[in-house]
């Protein structure tokens, strides 16, 4: 596995990341990165290329050059804490149109590259697929979160299959989830080993013969008789597999059009605040988020659609008592169900009772009169 990293802009080149990887990893390219330098973004980029490197990965400034050489060759990536947005320098790069999986690990307690703007960014600008994994770090990326997502890469060598699902249920516990859960998640791990390449997943993958007992390759399961029970369990396999990407690809759908839309009504009311003087507040910009979203769910015509529109909705951090109102006055029975599960009995009843009066001019006591 070849790998190439790139540290931060105040980073030094000779780091405990740095001899982590050439230690795992011998043939990875750890360059010592002068991003005042001119041309040292072709200079990585030419040597990236020469060195035929597997999968890119970087941090902070680092990230921003990963995942631009990305979009030049379509290598994946694992950013840490990119600096796609509030870069204190502007180091000359290119970006092009390849497709890449891109896993982004951000620190949740950053206050350098604020993370929820880099997801915004990286859903509106964004090239290629992009998973989203959230640790308790700083902007600083420790070394126990760094191998966290590296070291998985060290059991990507020439072997008969990278895990079979049975071996890799049981550690991870999971035994008792739904198999289309189990599934998901062996899939997810089993792309993050081989790089996101789909069709060496496919032939990575070994399963139980249940008739022999013994292990059998994913693809040789799938070429027996169809009355065999081999058969029958690689289909199943392969049904609940392609589920998992149809899933993505709806979720993807999903979030886009939210994205776009909540970008198209900006515009417009920016504009309009402009035109009287008026100031755009981050409230306003929630505000149109849960209008957008409220939309999108009245037109939703799946159950599943409606409980990611209301998990967006409730799990937001700055969701506010009238947000209540508007659950209570748009979710269907279900919907209402949850935001009651979620914010709890105990808050509601304190909510109701709060002199003030906000807890019933909020809505909550339309969630207590439906619950």
């Amino acid at each position: 596995m070849k790998i190439a990293f790139f540290h931060g802009l105040e980073s030094p080149p000779i780091s405990d990341k740095s001899e982590y990887l050439l230690s795992a990893f011998p043939d990875s390219y750890v360059p010592a990165m002068d991003y005042n330098k001119a041309g040292l973004f072709d200079e990585v980029l030419a040597e990236v290329k020469k060195r035929k490197i597997d999968l890119l990965t970087g941090s902070s400034m680092g990230g921003w050059f990963a995942y631009c050489i990305s979009t030049l060759t379509g290598i994946p990536t694992i950013l840490f804490n990119p600096a796609v947005h509030s870069r204190p320098a502007e180091p000359a790069v290119q970006i092009g149109g390849a497709k890449a999986k891109h896993i982004v690990v951000l620190g949740k307690n950053d206050d350098v590259i604020d993370p929820e703007i880099t997801k915004e960014w990286f859903n509106k600008n964004g090239i290629g697929s992009f998973t989203y994994r959230m640790e308790s770090n700083n902007h600083r990326t420790p070394i126990n979160i760094f191998r966290k997502y590296l070291s998985v890469y060290e059991q990507a060598k020439p072997v008969r299959y990278v895990k079979l699902f049975e071996e890799w249920a049981a550690e991870e516990n999971v035994t008792n989830e739904s198999l289309a859960s189990a599934v998901a998640k062996f899939s997810n791990w089993i792309s993050m080993i081989t790089g996101g390449n789909k069709e060496k997943t496919i032939n990575d993958i070994a399963i139980v013969n249940p008739d022999t007992k013994k292990d059998i390759k994913l693809t040789s399961a799938l070429k027996k008789d169809d009355n065999t029970t081999a058969k029958k369990v690689a289909d199943a396999f392969m049904d609940e597999y392609k589920k998992d990407d149809k899933k993505e690809s709806k979720d993807s759908v999903l979030q886009k059009g939210v994205t776009d839309e909540i970008e198209k009504r900006g515009k417009k009311y920016k504009e309009e605040y402009k035109e009287y003087d008026q100031e755009w507040t981050k409230e306003d910009d929630r505000n149109l988020r849960n209008e957008v979203l409220i939309d999108f769910y009245k037109g939703a015509e799946d159950a599943e659609t409606k409980r990611k529109i209301e998990d967006a909705i409730l799990d937001a951090k700055d969701i506010k008592p009238r947000d209540y109102a508007v659950v209570a006055r748009t979710f269907d029975n279900e919907g209402v169900d949850r935001a009651i599960e979620k914010l709890g009995k105990e808050k509601i009843d304190a909510l109701l009772e709060d002199p003030s009066g906000n807890g019933q001019e909020h809505g909550f006591v339309h969630l207590a009169v439906l619950k």
